[in-house]
């Protein structure tokens, strides 16, 4: 589930930045949305796998410190 979590948040990212996109310059549909995405998927997308896949033993550790 948290990775879920997280994908929706990137995704709400995205949307903003296309949407800034397609009102400061004006850029239609797709050219906003390959301008917002294309330079920061591949690590947005590896950073979102690793903290999803670190975020359980956080949550452990943070368990046995109260």
């Amino acid at each position: 589930t948290s990775y879920l979590a997280m994908l929706a948040g990137l995704a709400v990212v995205y949307l903003g930045g296309t949407a800034g996109l397609a009102i400061a310059p004006p850029m239609i549909g797709m050219n906003a949305a390959i301008a917002a995405v294309t330079p920061f998927a591949v690590a947005d997308l590896l950073k979102l796998i690793i903290a999803a896949g670190v975020l359980p033993s956080v949550w452990q550790l943070v368990a046995r410190t109260r």
